[in-house]
């Protein structure tokens, strides 16, 4: 499975709309509510850990977990999530594109390596269409 900005912003808007920011609860339950694999589950809270936007308490394997959101979650939500920032990401693609395009067009034969560079983005931009 593909763990997409949208998975990622199902999971971060449970935990920033959850009653309060720290709370013991049934992993499963957890799963089931937001519409997820439980190892899907699992791993977007990991992702979610490195990234400072919670804490997770407890064994996965126990079904029980201590979550912690930080404020940090709750700002990278009112900011629009993950599909926000990947939307920011690809603009800025296009923006780099553009400039590099200009570049070769306004100095012809001049910047071959720039096509290099083209190629690598429009590969890049692959990826998210």
């Amino acid at each position: 499975m593909i763990i997409t900005p949208k998975v990622k912003d199902k999971v971060l808007s449970y935990l920033v709309n959850y009653q309060d920011f720290e709370f013991k609860s049934s992993f499963s339950k957890i799963s089931n509510e937001i519409g997820i694999e439980s190892k899907t589950l699992q791993w977007i809270l990991n992702d979610f850990e490195e990234l400072n936007l919670c804490t997770v308490k407890g064994d996965y394997s126990n079904d029980i977990v201590r979550l912690s959101v930080t404020v940090k979650a709750s700002d990278l939500f009112l900011r629009g999530g993950f599909t926000a920032k990947e939307h920011v990401y690809q603009q800025g693609l296009l923006k780099l594109e553009k400039e590099l395009e200009q570049l070769c067009n306004k100095f012809p034969g001049k910047f071959d390596f720039v096509n290099t560079i083209l190629g690598g983005i429009n590969t890049i931009k692959l990826f998210f269409a």
